[in-house]
């Protein structure tokens, strides 16, 4: 039971970081997509 409740966490956490890496990426995505616009 310990090892599972680990690997939940583990993926609980990995899970975490991705959607955190996504949102960052997407703000930068539009950044760089209205900087040239409004130029």
């Amino acid at each position: 039971m310990k090892k599972i409740s680990i690997l939940i966490l583990i993926f609980l956490f990995l899970g975490n970081l991705a959607l955190f890496s996504q949102d960052g990426e997407e703000i930068d995505f539009l950044e760089k997509v209205t900087e040239p616009k409004k130029q």
